[in-house]
């Protein structure tokens, strides 16, 4: 099952698409060599396929660990223009909705999703996203955005500084087919961003309504318990005095799974 990643293999399975695939064998990171391109004039719905990454990138600077031939590392451009308006920030939780439908709809597994950007299977992220607005001249406002994904499929051996939490799929994977059923999902949840539908999607594959979380705000840490995820895909919490909250952005650390 773990073919290597070819452009041919991957139109085989989405023939429909007549949109710019290019596939590399090692780069140093998808979202990179899309960003350089958008000023190139690269098309919308371009997508930027890797079979490793040098320095994958994850949000807020971390790193995101791309071996050769167990992961698959992609990058697709979207023009905001041929979007629904004002769905820039939907843009991330459209690439988990369309990440966690092509991985059960190609390998049956089924993962959860870890507000805003993370993909898990128990208690192991197996998938990251980073989604970044482009502008296509200098001094423009951002026109474009580039929404990268990378999904450990049967990545065994992981750095000591994520080993504790970093997991895969766990089986062999067919990656073109697995590359061709995502750029099919993300473009149409690209597309239909601003419908309730997605954040129905969402909701459902939420890992953290229930959990205990810490999170930073103002420079200082708190903690709180999920209660839901807003129409904005805002994360809902009560604190401890039991006031509620809602969280736009940032990073969130489980305390306690069950």
């Amino acid at each position: 099952m773990n073919q290597p990643l070819s452009a041919a293999a991957i139109r085989e399975y989405a023939p429909e698409l007549e949109l710019p695939l290019q596939v590399f064998d090692i780069i140093d990171s998808t979202n990179n060599f899309a960003k350089q391109n958008i000023p190139e004039g690269a098309a919308d719905g371009t997508l930027i396929v890797a079979n490793q990454q040098t320095a994958g990138r994850g949000r807020a600077g971390h790193s995101f660990y791309s071996p050769a031939g167990t992961g698959l590392y992609l990058s697709l451009i979207r023009s905001l223009n041929s979007l629904p308006p004002d769905c820039l920030l939907l843009l991330t939780p459209a690439a988990a909705v369309a990440s966690a439908e092509a991985i059960q709809e190609v390998t049956g597994i089924s993962t959860g999703i870890k507000w805003v950007n993370d993909l898990y299977v128990g208690t192991h992220k197996v998938s990251g996203i980073l989604c970044e607005a482009v502008a296509a001249q200098p001094g423009q406002a951002p026109d474009h955005v580039v929404l990268g994904i990378g999904i450990n499929c049967s990545t065994e051996s992981f750095p000591s500084d994520i080993r504790n939490t970093a997991g895969s799929l766990g089986t062999a994977v067919d990656r073109n087919a697995l590359t061709a059923a995502l750029w099919k999902r993300l473009l149409y949840w690209t597309e239909h961003a601003k419908d309730s539908a997605l954040i129905d999607q969402y909701r459902a594959r939420s890992i953290l309504t229930g959990k205990t979380i810490r999170f930073a705000q103002n420079g200082s840490e708190q903690t709180a318990t999920v209660t839901g995820i807003s129409d904005k895909a805002h994360l809902l919490v009560r604190l401890p005095d039991g006031a509620d909250a809602e969280l736009s952005s940032g990073e969130i650390q489980i305390l306690h799974w069950d």
